[in-house]
């Protein structure tokens, strides 16, 4: 029964595949249509998961038919035009804009006796509707002192400080982990509590002054995204 359920899940997957958009399957109504119960379903369908047919939105389902992101790590850095050169249409939404105070952490990178305060630009990126990565982005204050009137109907934060401030902005490292998402990540990414993501922090500097521009942490959904480090700096990435 469990290879007969198994094969039979798989071969519903595959038919959804052709679709031009992601199309969303619930254990619920599996269960119902094939007349099992729920625990054998969420069995195979967990299987379907762990080899990428799957991908789990929470509250939802499992989402099929979904593009993988690729994300190039180098020097500069522009996710937007890198979307747009695959044929994709890039979509942000902010999640929280305001000025805090440097935590110690940031304060090795933003001297608090210049940054009393600091922005915080918080957003999740999406693929076909689905999220796929969150991003807290800190930045100096002084200097960018209205980035909240250019940022809001903006999709790119790098065109902002390009266009809007004469920036350019130019990674000075960034370290790549794999951890288990945190209860706010989880709700941001639609996806189970405890799920795997990948963490990427970076330090971008202005390459014509040299200041420190922005540190930012960049959570990104394991199942949906592969990381290419560029170590000679000649690609484009995430902004």
């Amino acid at each position: 029964m469990n290879r007969t359920l198994d094969r039979t899940i798989r071969e519903k997957i595959e038919a959804l595949k052709f679709g031009n958009s992601p199309s969303i399957i619930c254990e619920t109504d599996i269960a119902k249509e094939l007349g099992v119960d729920r625990h054998s379903v969420r069995r195979a369908i967990r299987k379907c998961a762990k080899i990428g047919m799957l991908h789990p939105i929470r509250g939802k389902g499992y989402a099929v038919n979904i593009d993988e992101v690729e994300v190039n790590i180098s020097s500069t850095t522009n996710y937007t035009e890198g979307q747009k050169k695959l044929e994709k249409t890039p979509l942000a939404k902010i999640v929280d804009f305001s000025l805090v105070k440097p935590s110690k952490e940031l304060k090795q990178y933003f001297d608090p006796s210049v940054h009393e305060r600091i922005w915080l630009v918080e957003f999740k990126r999406y693929l076909d509707d689905i999220p796929f990565s969150t991003t807290c982005s800190f930045l100096p204050f002084f200097g960018l002192e209205d980035l909240n009137l250019h940022l809001k109907e903006c999709q790119s934060l790098y065109q902002v400080l390009k266009s809007e401030f004469g920036l350019k902005p130019r990674r000075l490292w960034s370290t790549c982990v794999a951890e288990s998402a945190s209860d706010h990540t989880s709700r941001l990414l639609q996806i189970p509590g405890g799920f795997p993501v990948l963490k990427v922090c970076s330090l971008v500097k202005d390459e014509y002054d040299g200041d420190i521009l922005e540190y930012c942490e960049t959570y990104f959904r394991s199942d949906l995204v592969r990381i290419r480090f560029n170590i000679e700096g000649q690609g484009h990435q995430e902004d």
